[in-house]
């Protein structure tokens, strides 16, 4: 009897525990795999360059997948790569664990011809794909950091002009490189982190040989600084490259390209007219502390569909030229009020500069009655500082409309109205910081014209928004 019950409690036990798994059992979440970074960034072409690449959730025989011109790689991801970076500080018990990307080992090939500029690799496997990432193909001579050069008696040694590779991979890794210069030599330092899809957060110094930091010129792409010195003396200098925090990981990949040339900076104007012969004021840094202004000449192309880039054989770096359809003119000073505003055809793009903290821009146009207007106005990237603002009045002063770059995801201000009368109408430019910023960096491009007309013209320069 006592053992027919035993039996008896043991079967309901087992039917309860079943019971209530079965209840509370929940499914396994999936886990998307995703790409964080490639090592290196970029190569040269006409060589076959060992990579690294970055997952999360990546099952062994993901798929390799690229997209562009003069690239070859093998299709699958099948061997994990060895840890090459520098041994992080070992991290108290209390501490927040630190968990890095895996990465697995692979290989592109460029061919000699493959077109300068951007490819585009992504993952994917049964449990699903990721996003698209960068890598740029350049014609400087690569080279690729060694660990562990983290101070400067084992800084690597480099021969400008030369792009650099580094990850700063671990929590406290800095990268140290040494170079020779004269005295009177410009080198320009840019680097590209942030812009590729880069973890890091990146500083960048130049220091003599003896560990002193000197002084740079320095501008940014975003948030990838640029560093421009004018060498005092002949020697070696230093190049130590950092994140802002001690964190470090191995997605914190960087492409640094150095040489003996002045930075190209920006031009003014930014762009102009399809087919048109355009006179640039360019601006370039070159380690004296100001920007250094020179002239140049540029044969804009009849296809006003898309931007175009403009490269100075005396300079690093290039700048995307805006082409439009539209007549270009430049603002005229002084059109620092409603009685000073400078008159525009329609349609018309305008290159301005707010010169000074109080600097505002007014433009006037002749407006028909019930026709429909776009007016845009974005500031001329990539280095205008420029957070344009700009007011629709009537003759009187009256606002009628107005629109903010911060206020909208490209930076780009818009506004369509339709004019209720015949009649003058007023376009008044400003900084969002009036009264407190302008330079000759506060550079903008303003565009008027009827909606129908303005459109199709408008798409061509987002591209260099």
């Amino acid at each position: 009897m006592k053992t027919m019950n035993r039996q008896r409690f043991l079967i309901a036990f087992a039917l309860a525990a079943c019971l209530t798994s079965a209840a509370v059992a929940q499914p396994k979440p999936g886990y998307d795999p995703s790409s964080t970074h490639i090592f290196p960034m970029g190569g040269r072409r006409g060589t076959k360059v060992v990579l690294r690449v970055g997952t999360e959730c990546a099952p062994p025989l993901t798929r390799f997948h690229w997209q562009g011109e003069g690239v070859t790689t093998p299709q699958l991801l099948e061997e994990y790569a060895p840890f090459v970076g520098e041994t992080s500080p070992r991290r108290l018990p209390t501490e927040i664990p630190v968990t890095y990307p895996r990465e697995w080992q692979s290989q592109v090939e460029i061919a000699a011809d493959a077109p300068l500029g951007t490819v585009f690799w992504r993952l994917s496997s049964g449990q699903g794909g990721t996003g698209s990432r960068p890598f740029i193909i350049g014609d400087l001579p690569e080279y690729i950091e060694r660990e562990s050069n983290s101070v400067a008696d084992k800084a690597e040694s480099i021969k400008l002009p030369i792009t650099v590779n580094g990850q700063i991979y671990g929590e406290r890794d800095i990268d140290c490189f040494r170079f020779a210069a004269k005295a009177g030599d410009v080198i320009s330092c840019e680097m590209v982190a942030r812009r590729l899809g880069s973890a890091l957060d990146p500083l960048v110094e130049l220091l003599d040989a003896v560990g002193k930091s000197l002084q740079v010129d320095e501008a940014h792409r975003g948030d990838d600084p640029i560093v421009v010195l004018r060498a005092p003396h002949d020697g070696e200098y230093l190049l130590r490259i950092a994140n802002v925090t001690f964190h470090g990981s191995p997605a914190c990949v960087y492409r640094i390209n150095l040489t003996k040339k002045p930075f190209l900076l920006y031009t003014f104007p930014a762009g102009g007219q399809a087919g048109t012969n355009q006179e640039l004021e360019v601006y370039s840094l070159d380690g004296t502390g100001k920007a250094n202004i020179t002239k140049a000449q540029v044969q804009l192309p009849k296809d006003a569909n898309a931007p175009v880039a403009y490269q100075n054989d005396q300079l690093t770096g290039s700048v995307l030229l805006a082409v439009d359809s539209f007549p270009n003119t430049r603002d005229q000073e002084a059109n620092d009020s409603l009685d000073e505003a400078q008159a525009l055809s329609i349609p018309q793009t305008v290159d301005g500069q707010l010169s000074r903290a109080d600097d505002q821009d007014w433009f006037s146009f002749a407006a028909v009655a019930k026709q429909q207007y776009s007016i845009w106005c974005w500031a001329t990237r990539p280095a205008s500082e420029c957070l344009p603002t700009i007011s629709l009045l009537n003759a009187e002063g009256k606002q009628l409309a107005a629109s903010s770059s911060v206020q909208t995801t490209d930076g780009v201000c818009r506004i369509t109205w339709t004019a209720p009368t015949d009649g003058a109408f007023m376009v008044r430019v400003r900084d969002l910081r009036y009264g407190v910023s302008g330079g000759a960096t506060f550079s903008y491009r303003l565009s008027v014209a009827t909606t129908q007309e303005g459109w199709c013209n408008f798409l061509s320069v987002l591209s260099t928004v």
